[in-house]
């Protein structure tokens, strides 16, 4: 059976995650959806992820500011080989 859609839809949201940052392995097709600093991600949002990834945190804090949390996400996913348009290793 085909896929709906070539890509795995992440997303991050501290309070509901199904994986952690430290162990995940990006896929190479993915999107990323970033749950607000502090509601999160809406239910109808959360439903449409494929995984949802907690970013750790030292001092047990939950909340991450949005653009930081991406940045994360991102950095993670490139050292793991993932390439995003119109960059080169």
């Amino acid at each position: 059976k085909e896929d709906p859609h070539p890509y795995r839809i992440i997303g991050s949201d501290a309070r509901r995650a199904t994986h952690s940052l430290a162990q995940y392995r990006f896929p190479e097709r993915h999107v990323l959806i970033i749950g607000s600093e502090t509601a999160g991600m809406s239910q109808e949002i959360f439903e449409c992820c494929d995984d949802i990834i907690q970013i750790e945190s030292e001092s047990g804090s939950h909340a991450l500011n949005a653009s930081h949390a991406a940045t994360l996400l991102m950095y993670r996913s490139w050292t793991q080989g993932i390439d995003f348009p119109g960059t080169k290793k």
